[in-house]
């Protein structure tokens, strides 16, 4: 992983936490990949984040089908991508997030907005 792509990670963690917005993480998605060499800047401004903790075993009860790719939200050694689309059966606006570790991408529900006048 390069360090641009850990300090993706770490934006990540940041947005699952409440910390930014998803047009603010965008921002700083495209800040870090446009000039890697001062990707640690853009995290100057945020609060420290707490250990990652493992992620929980999933298990069948309670388990709803959801579609192919498809998690309730990311985990947090997961990276963000700038890729965002409407998935067209939900209406719902979609973030695909890549798991390093598993080469898998994976799509996540974008958090409503306060304001929903946009």
């Amino acid at each position: 992983m390069t360090g641009a792509d850990a300090v993706a990670a770490e934006l990540g963690r940041h947005y699952v936490a409440g910390h930014l917005e998803a047009d603010e993480l965008d921002a700083r998605l495209d800040q870090v990949y446009s000039a890697p060499e001062l990707a640690r800047t853009v995290l100057d401004d945020l609060p420290a984040l707490e250990p990652a903790a493992p992620a929980p075993v999933a298990s069948r009860k309670g388990w709803r089908r959801r579609r192919h790719g498809e998690s309730d939200g990311p985990s947090p050694d997961w990276v963000p991508t700038a890729e965002r689309f409407l998935d067209p059966t939900t209406d719902r606006l979609m973030r695909v997030w890549l798991d390093p570790a598993a080469r898998t991408r994976h799509y996540v529900a974008e958090r409503a907005r306060e304001d929903s006048n946009l």
